[in-house]
């Protein structure tokens, strides 16, 4: 019994910190040069209970890729010298994606909200059985 709120109570944490993650993607979008944040999933409980059952953020990558270019060589935070040169580069989130990925974290936190709920009607329905 104890279990089963164990995993959810860990889906939720992490879905937690997904939804957090992408919430500050989505405010942080057009802050130039700003490099979109990506959590990242593991089995466990979390670090030091990775043979407990559970879902934990593992870590937080920074996406490295390149972000919008837009030419504008008067601006002071234009590129000064090679390909790009002229150039300023902007976040490199997409604010649809980002839209996206925290409303899945949003469904999977509802789900294991639910799981939690079906948990305790069971013990419920059990405690009602030995009394």
């Amino acid at each position: 019994m104890y279990g089963a709120l164990d995993i959810s109570t860990s889906g939720l944490v992490a879905q937690r910190i997904r939804m957090d993650t992408y919430a500050g993607n989505i405010a942080s979008a057009p802050i130039r040069g700003y490099k979109r944040r990506v959590p990242m999933l593991a089995s466990g409980a979390g670090p030091g209970q990775l043979d407990k059952p559970g879902v934990h953020v593992a870590q937080i990558l920074v996406d490295r890729s390149p972000g919008t270019m837009v030419s504008a060589p008067d601006s002071q935070y234009a590129i000064q010298s090679g390909p790009n040169k002229g150039m300023v580069e902007y976040s490199n989130v997409s604010v649809m994606e980002e839209m996206i990925n925290a409303i899945e974290a949003a469904r999977a936190y509802d789900a294991n909200i639910t799981m939690m709920s079906a948990t305790r009607a069971m013990v419920d329905s059990a405690m009602r059985l030995i009394a």
